[in-house]
């Protein structure tokens, strides 16, 4: 029984909820049956007052129509074409890459390399203590970058790599 009741009051509600729909829906309906009517009657207002559409028609007549100019369109010259750069790829700029740069970097990692193997096997052999390693590393750092700041005027590129 309670099942059935449950039902027949869900069932009310549903019917609540149309009814105040169909309330709502009603008074728009309304609203726009009366605007309607308004336009309607507007419309008929306009319709009796031929004069002011007939000012409006000879407002239009007198005033003159400009045709347009139509004029020649004037053909753009092209502009000249940008000289295009000639190939600056010369055999001595691999010459001068090779000389320069190259040789000075496999320079740098040929002496990195043996410094690295010097103190390794100094400190394999403790040749050095840790304090030394330690202020050599501090020394040899600042003796790069003296050394580097010495070669700065003559060669420059070597330098900046150090």
């Amino acid at each position: 029984m309670s099942n059935s009741d449950n039902q027949i009051d869900q069932l009310l509600k549903k019917l609540e909820i149309l009814i105040s729909k169909q309330q709502v829906f009603s008074s728009e309906i309304n609203a726009l049956k009366d605007e309607i009517e308004f336009l309607k009657s507007q419309k008929s207002i306009l319709d009796e007052s031929p004069e002011i559409t007939d000012q409006k028609s000879q407002l239009i007549k007198e005033i003159p129509e400009e045709k347009p100019i139509i004029q020649n369109p004037v053909k753009a010259t092209p502009l000249p074409k940008p000289p295009q750069k000639k190939n600056t790829y010369k055999s001595k700029n691999i010459e001068k890459y090779i000389g320069e740069n190259l040789i000075n970097k496999i320079g740098i990692i040929i002496t990195v390399i043996g410094v690295g193997i010097g103190t390794k096997y100094a400190i394999n052999h403790q040749l050095i203590s840790p304090l030394t390693r330690i202020i050599l590393g501090y020394l040899l750092g600042i003796g790069l970058l003296g050394f580097a700041y010495k070669l700065k005027k003559k060669y420059h590129a070597y330098s900046a790599v150090l």
